[in-house]
């Protein structure tokens, strides 16, 4: 949460039981219907003070719910920098040696569960890795 935090993140919602169904804005972003969800309305020390309210509200097995998503197409793979973020070969476009081997790469989401597929995409990455690291390829 303190990332999210960080990096400018308008809501901010805790899953922890125990703790009050709540969301912690920054000011302005929110409406009057929306204020009575809010913890905290937007400054530094109201986001330490909700916080300390989920630590309080503790955050352990087994009541804790912890779950994954599988995001697919957020660093699209594609044939020019201006439809995807990596090449075929999982390169960041315009930055030498990042790479991305996951299942972001995928041009959009899959209505199956893409575990194979991630799995044969990372290890075609991988390879593609290895053969720029001996040399072969650019």
């Amino acid at each position: 949460m303190e990332v999210c935090h960080a990096t400018g993140a308008v809501e901010i919602r805790a899953g922890i039981p125990r703790a009050e169904r709540v969301a912690w804005r920054r000011r302005g972003k929110q409406n009057q219907a929306e204020s009575a969800l809010t913890a905290a309305n937007g400054d530094e020390s109201d986001f330490e003070a909700w916080l300390e309210s989920l630590r309080r509200a503790g955050n352990s097995a087994p009541e804790v719910s912890v779950g994954s998503a599988h995001q697919m197409g957020s660093c699209r793979m594609s044939t020019n920098q201006a439809e995807g973020v990596v090449d075929s070969r999982g390169r960041v476009w315009g930055v030498k040696d990042l790479y991305i081997a996951d299942a972001s790469v995928f041009p959009s989401a899959s209505g199956v569960n893409p575990q194979i597929t991630t799995m044969a995409i990372a290890d075609w990455i991988a390879r593609g890795i290895a053969q720029d690291l001996e040399g072969g390829a650019t």
